[in-house]
């Protein structure tokens, strides 16, 4: 395959794909505000409710920021303030999400579990503070990407050695770190809720109503989702940073390769903050429900206000 191929189709995951993935994510994410908002009583209810919340900003931004660029050109360039919260705003908010959603994972996980201590976290004081010191560590914690991050030779970008600590940030915080913990909570929360149904007493499946298992439903399908979407970065990652560390001599090709496929997991990350209502509309029967009842609603509202303007 020649290698201005890669460059083609690199160019046009990021001009059209990237975008598409960001706008239709957004357009979920306000759909998941609007009917989770209704079950805010609830505390895995409330995380994902606000991490949609966190994910629709960032992606907001992205897509403002996207538009604003092909009409006017990169502000990044322009703007040294700019370039350097470009990465920090929409960062700080889909970790948030990310966070949360662990802790929703958390959630599911102590419901299964016999000692009632545990659940003292699934009270709504506790849910509030546990997301407060969530976001507050992120907006702390993420400066050194203001810092780090500069226009050098035109560019916007981390360099130097901060670009190695930027990309072992990404790996660790942004792929690993969610990726292990919603792996371990979902899957144990998995195991104790199978374990509760082949009880022949159980006892907790009182406790365990029909909406906390639809909910573990939904939670369970993220953590699948989050899996296939986030592996690969860490993966080309990890194969970019062991070539370049024997230093292994690259074509041109090898290298527009490397970077198209870069651009992919990248695309995969986007696709993993903009997937979450679309993944529980195709797993949840009673969000397929809810939803068809919203729009339903909507389609009423919409019919009176044109038959009362007319009238």
């Amino acid at each position: 395959m020649p290698s201005s191929i890669f460059s083609f189709l690199q160019l046009q995951v990021n001009c059209y794909v990237i975008p598409t993935i960001i706008i239709l994510g957004d357009i979920g994410n306000i759909f998941i505000v609007i009917l989770f908002n209704r079950r805010r009583k609830n505390s895995c209810s409330t995380y994902i409710l606000w991490a949609s919340i966190m994910n629709s900003v960032a992606i907001t931004f992205n897509v403002i920021y996207t538009l604003y660029s092909v009409n006017y050109g990169d502000p990044t360039l322009r703007s040294l303030i700019f370039c350097k919260f470009r990465p920090y705003i929409p960062q700080v908010f889909s970790q948030t999400a990310r966070y949360f959603f662990i802790l929703a994972c958390i959630d599911r996980f102590v419901l299964t579990i016999n000692h009632s201590y545990f659940r003292v976290i699934s009270r709504p004081f506790v849910v509030r503070c546990l997301m407060g010191i969530v976001f507050i560590f992120w907006l702390i914690f993420l400066i050194h990407i203001i810092i780090g991050t500069t226009i050098k030779n035109g560019q916007c970008n981390q360099f130097g050695v901060y670009s190695f600590m930027y990309f072992l940030y990404l790996l660790i915080f942004v792929c690993l770190a969610p990726l292990i913990l919603k792996t371990i909570f979902g899957f144990l929360a998995y195991y104790n809720m199978n374990s509760l149904h082949r009880r022949v007493h159980p006892i907790n499946n009182v406790a365990i109503h029909r909406q906390d298992r639809e909910l573990f439903k939904l939670v369970l399908a993220e953590v699948i989702v989050y899996l296939i979407t986030t592996l690969p970065y860490p993966a080309i990652i990890i194969e970019m940073a062991a070539t370049n560390y024997m230093n292994i001599t690259k074509s041109i090709e090898r290298i527009e390769m490397e970077y198209f496929f870069l651009t992919i997991s990248f695309a995969l990350i986007y696709l993993n903050c903009s997937t979450p209502f679309y993944t529980y509309f195709v797993v949840s029967k009673k969000f397929r429900k809810d939803f068809k009842t919203l729009l339903l609603h909507f389609s009423c509202q919409c019919i009176w206000q044109i038959d009362t303007t007319e009238s």
